[in-house]
């Protein structure tokens, strides 16, 4: 949907709805579609990813959409592969029509990350990269990219009993888009909180305008005790600052 500020009838703030569209949601005990994640590029084009089980070959496919800034679907792929399924959750545009994304490979519950462009008629992959996480099954992993092109990634980790920690790793872009078959991370670490814990997710990460990265985490230290815990690294991994909240 697409909203623009305005007022209702007695002259309060609301937002009105300027189109509004359905674009997935097939019925059916097999036939499911989610979103991950939704983002525009600059030449207002949105782009909407997600995965399903619709006619999969596997439990799962991931799929991506392009749409105009009126709602009308302009190009639609679903991409399958041989393994147990994938999810695509995040997005994110780097100009030239392209497209970074990240997500889970269910074959192993690893990181997957890859690059779609959009060629004027079709939505291509140039790539995707699976990255090894030892420790446990990848959840929920978002990035983020600094200037000098280097990701940044969180992900919450699960060990089949508990969400006990969030992985956070850098890596250089071209180590990815090259292919190696060994990529060099510049850090890998766990982060975790100290003493006793129920379960730890992480809330997202940003950089910030001296290039600083921020991580937000939600720990559950009991049922009646949740705090947010917020800390800057430095561009190398070095914890700056932990705040609990």
């Amino acid at each position: 949907a697409k909203y623009e500020s305005g007022y209702d009838n007695a002259n309060a703030p609301e937002g009105i709805v300027r189109w509004q569209k359905e674009i997935a949601g097939v019925s059916g005990a097999t036939r499911r579609d989610y979103a991950g994640d939704i983002y525009m590029d600059d030449e207002q084009r949105v782009y909407i990813c997600g995965w399903t089980d619709t006619n999969a070959v596997d439990a799962y496919d991931i799929w991506v959409m392009q749409i105009n800034n009126t709602g009308d679907v302009v190009e639609k792929r679903k991409f399958a592969s041989n393994s147990e399924g994938e999810r695509m959750e995040q997005l994110h545009y780097i100009g030239n029509n392209k497209m970074l994304w990240c997500g889970v490979d269910q074959d192993n519950n690893d990181l997957i990350f890859g690059e779609m462009e959009y060629d004027g008629a079709n939505i291509e992959l140039n790539y995707v990269k699976r990255l090894a996480i030892s420790g446990g099954d990848v959840k929920r992993p978002r990035f983020q990219i600094d200037e000098y092109n280097d990701l940044f990634f969180i992900c919450d980790m699960w060990n089949g009993t508990k969400f006990y920690g969030c992985a956070f790793l850098k890596i250089a872009l071209n180590q990815l888009s090259t292919n190696p078959t060994t990529p060099t991370y510049y850090f890998s670490k766990l982060i975790q909180p100290t003493g006793t814990y129920e379960s730890v997710n992480h809330a997202g990460i940003s950089i910030d305008v001296f290039g600083n990265v921020v991580i937000a985490t939600d720990v559950k230290y009991s049922d009646n005790d949740l705090q947010a815990v917020v800390m800057s690294f430095k561009y190398d991994g070095t914890l700056l600052k932990s705040t609990n909240i």
